[in-house]
């Protein structure tokens, strides 16, 4: 009878809407929170949006929660008059907070006291954006980036500058009194700072540096009206001690040519008591993008790569002493610096050892500058050539600091490693068997909080989570998701403690070794740039454990009322005979023995694991009766590729097409009734595999590059309208199929560029296209898509192109969002000769969909009155837990 009882209240479930993606409250646990010394949790939690009308707007809150025994408090309130609050950060007494918000009309800093429980300003200042830099210098003293007095950001629409520039020149057009005209000149291009106004600014160049005195709310400038370097991408960086902070500021060019007006940055280290350090030298010219940039622990030092005065000598390893105002060039040998090859981003690589050494990544020899050129670590000597460190190591670990002051680590050959500064030695920890396969979770890697930066405000939880001891946190990425094992190891102990998380599928995201406190998180929060709807915190040490089995933060109760997916991992072979997983969610009312039809989501260097949602793809398409396959697919997309080759175009399918048949070999997928849709990356791998297939009844195609050539050359939608040589990212996209620094271009290896895009092979296309972009990407231009467009309808295949004014490389809009849902399913259903009933659900047939048999298609905008599309869902209160 409890069965029964069981079974019929899930089927009183509902399924999910698309209106619940707009009624979602998260966390995510990479940045948006922040843990004071005696264990006081403060956490941003993002709010539903209240309307369409403000879809645009952030909105979030930041809750309080002082000690275990108390509950989390809303101490923003911020739903009242609309305002975003987030990104707390604890001073070092664990005594106040700093968040930015925007209530007042403006991003700004504010304050919260803890004995009196008061919100405050601490400037009327703006932000720049909705990723400012603020950090405490101490427990009385916050330090911060802001724009100059009378600016204010337009974070909604960065490129309003750009599109009013437009408007003005089409309007003197018109009236044809003054010239329409812009020029660009990279010989008479100079350095302009735009005047100081009331306007509305786009403010992605110009900072100011502060510092704020939080008792007495007084400010102190700290570094006058600058243009921060490479566009504002990378964050300022403060010396372990707080006594400095070195800037990269825009400087002149160094020449008239493309590449000389590109990466210009001159690295400022100023006093944050006031003032600026003052260098005769020119070896803080022209320097590399502050991701190499390492402060040494004593704080008086900082090691950066940069050309100085001349780019023909190649990079330097430069140190500059802040104490003494002095700045040398260390001797490399035969050493030479490269960009680095390892995440999605290039990186130059230097690292201070806990005894003040300095160890670099490079390449040896004349062969160093080659893209697949071996690198290894090599230690600084005074009197002496580089000694190599890793030399006898078939791979080479990507070493960092993980800790204030402890020995670097980094995983290779599936071992954890450490650089043994005392003895100048690279060591294995033994993990005794038990991690087979091990990957760093925690701390969180300067590599990936350099690139978060550009998200969120990772490099601040990353400062104030970097333990004093030397102690990181693996997890056996052999397991199964519902089966990962996590290990905290003592780096110079070697000692091995594992870590249990309250349920199997939670994945661990902090350990705070002050309180020896473990976090976990919902499966969402895999990976860092996620988020979660549940935190859970339990005890470090095995003897304390049994934590709590309950989260101290549960979002979306109102999801209890809609039924969940259940979802599977397939292993199976890839083409190149790798061993590789696959992830399947499967759709509303699985029923085993019928036959689905399958979605296969592809994306260049995905991991094929659930709790990835791509636009709510597990969510939305499974109440649409699919199943949706995420393959394994190895290449990591962007610039740079974990891969032997630099033809990409020829490994797209190794990871897809395996997976596919291990899904129809399992009696899910129907092998008649076979899609395939990417976005970016996953739009070129898109059109590739429906180019190297004929399995496909239909694909979908968003934002992809398919012609390097042309892609190589077309301005940036911002570079379009903008008024500097800088702003155009020529060869950014084109570049991806090879590493940078890029040797190759269309015209030194125009088959290199030819044979890598999907434009080449358009007459293999046989299944139907729906092409989606959005006319003001600024990281794909449409162009791309109209191209590919035009040459699918010249060969008279089958296309559709959807084009979404004023959208990005990511379709934002509420309204758009469903709006492509209804044409995906449209166009899937057409194509795969799929019948449904009166409420949108699957008509089967036996083991299989039901066919039309010869019946019209519905249209789009039938599929609106289905219930995926009907208004309502999420009514209740959230709970936060206890």
């Amino acid at each position: 009878m409890a069965c029964n009882l069981s079974l019929a209240a899930d089927q009183l479930k509902r399924a999910v809407r698309v209106d619940d993606m707009d009624a979602q409250e998260r966390i995510t646990p990479a940045v948006n929170w922040s843990i004071a010394g005696d264990g006081a949790l403060a956490v941003g939690i993002d709010r539903a949006p209240n309307t369409r009308s403000d879809w645009k707007a952030r909105s979030s809150d930041v809750w309080v929660r002082l000690t275990s025994d108390k509950p989390f408090v809303n101490i923003t309130k911020g739903q009242a008059d609309g305002s975003d609050w987030r990104d707390p950060l604890w001073s070092p007494d664990g005594q106040r907070l700093v968040m930015q918000s925007t209530r007042g009309r403006q991003r700004s800093l504010w304050l919260w006291d803890r004995s009196t429980g008061e919100l405050s300003a601490l400037t009327d200042r703006a932000f720049a954006d909705t990723r400012p830099y603020y950090e405490w210098l101490d427990s009385r003293r916050v330090i911060c980036t802001v724009l100059p007095p009378g600016l204010q950001a337009d974070e909604f629409f960065p490129d309003s500058e750009a599109i009013a520039r437009a408007k003005a020149g089409w309007a003197q057009f018109r009236t044809g009194q003054a010239p329409s005209v812009s020029v660009l000149d990279p010989a008479a291009e100079a350095e302009s700072v735009p005047p100081k106004s009331d306007r509305l600014f786009d403010a992605r160049f110009l900072r100011q540096m502060i510092s704020i005195d939080v008792v007495t709310h007084t400010m102190k400038l700290i570094a006058d009206t600058y243009r921060a370097g490479d566009l504002g991408f990378f964050a300022p960086t403060l010396s372990p001690d707080g006594r400095f902070i070195a800037l990269m500021v825009y400087g002149p060019p160094v020449g008239g040519t493309y590449s000389d007006m590109l990466g210009t940055n001159q690295l400022v280290i100023y006093h944050t008591d006031g003032g600026v350090v003052q260098f005769n030298s020119s070896l803080l010219s022209d320097a590399l993008s502050t991701s190499a940039l390492r402060w040494s622990v004593d704080s008086s030092r900082v090691a950066f790569f940069a050309y100085g005065k001349s780019r023909a000598e190649g990079a330097k390893l430069v140190v500059a002493n802040a104490v003494q105002a002095v700045a040398q060039a260390l001797n490399l040998g035969d050493t030479a610096v490269t960009l680095m090859r390892d995440r999605q981003w290039d990186y130059a690589r230097v690292e201070w050892t806990e005894t003040g050494e300095l160890v670099y990544f490079a390449g040896e020899g004349e062969r160093a500058l080659e893209k697949f050129a071996r690198r290894d670590w090599w230690l600084i000597r005074k009197s002496a050539a580089p000694l190599k460190l890793t030399g006898a190591l078939k791979t080479v670990p990507e070493f960092e600091r993980l800790s204030s002051a402890g020995p670097l680590a980094g995983i290779a050959e599936g071992s954890l490693w450490w650089l043994d500064a005392k003895h100048r030695a690279v060591r294995k920890i033994s993990l005794d068997g038990t991690v087979l396969a091990p990957t760093i979770v925690w701390p969180q890697s300067a590599m990936l909080a350099a690139y978060t930066t550009n998200v969120d405000r990772s490099y601040i939880i990353h400062r104030e989570q970097r333990p004093a001891r030397s102690v990181v946190v693996v997890e056996n990425t052999n397991d199964t998701a519902a089966a990962r094992r996590y290990y905290s190891v003592d780096i110079e102990t070697g000692q091995v403690t594992p870590l249990k998380p309250p349920r199997p599928e939670l994945v661990m995201i902090r350990l705070d070794q002050t309180t020896q406190t473990v976090y976990w998180a919902d499966e969402m929060a895999a990976q860092y740039l996620g988020s979660a709807a549940s935190l859970w915190i339990t005890a470090a040490s095995p003897a304390e454990r049994g934590g709590s089995e309950q989260p101290v933060i549960a979002l979306n109760a109102w999801q209890a009322a809609i039924q969940t997916t259940p979802g599977i991992e397939i292993d199976y072979t890839s083409l190149d005979g790798q061993p590789a997983r696959g992830w399947i969610q499967l759709p509303i009312d699985y029923q085993p023995g019928r036959k689905y039809p399958l979605i296969t989501y592809v994306y260049p260097g995905q991991r094929g694991v659930g709790g990835q949602s791509a636009f709510h793809y597990e969510e939305l398409a499974p109440a649409a009766g699919f199943a949706v396959l995420r393959p394994q697919m190895r290449f990591i997309s962007g610039r740079l590729y974990a891969m032997t080759s630099r033809d990409v175009y020829f490994e797209v399918s190794n990871g897809v097409l395996p997976a596919i048949d291990r899904a129809v070999s399992l009696g899910i997928a129907d092998p008649q009734r076979l899609f395939v849709e990417g976005h970016s990356m996953g739009g070129f791998a898109t059109i590739s595999l429906l180019e190297q297939s004929g399995r496909f009844k239909a694909g979908l195609a968003s934002a992809g590059e398919y012609n390097w050539s042309s892609s190589w050359g077309t301005f940036s939608a911002g570079g379009r309208y903008g008024e500097d040589v800088s702003s155009l990212d020529i060869g950014f996209a084109g570049e991806n199929i090879q590493q940078r620094p890029a040797t190759q271009t269309p015209w030194s290896d125009s088959s290199l560029y030819q044979r890598n895009s999907p434009i080449t092979y358009v007459e293999r296309v046989r299944a139907p296209v729906l092409l989606v972009h959005g006319d003001q990407d600024a990281t794909v231009p449409i162009t791309q898509t109209e191209e590919l467009f035009a040459a699918l309808l010249r060969l008279e295949k089958r296309v559709s192109f959807v084009r979404y004014w004023g959208e990005g490389h990511i379709i934002e809009n509420p309204a758009n969002i469903r709006d492509l849902w209804l044409r995906r399913l449209a166009w899937f259903d057409e194509f795969g000769d799929m019948a449904r009933d009166g409420a949108g659900h699957l008509i089967f047939e036996g083991d299989q969909v039901k066919s039309r048999g010869g019946g019209a298609a519905l249209k789009p905008a039938d599929y609106g009155y289905f219930d995926l599309f009907q208004p309502g869902g999420a009514k209740a209160q959230p709970d936060r837990g206890r």
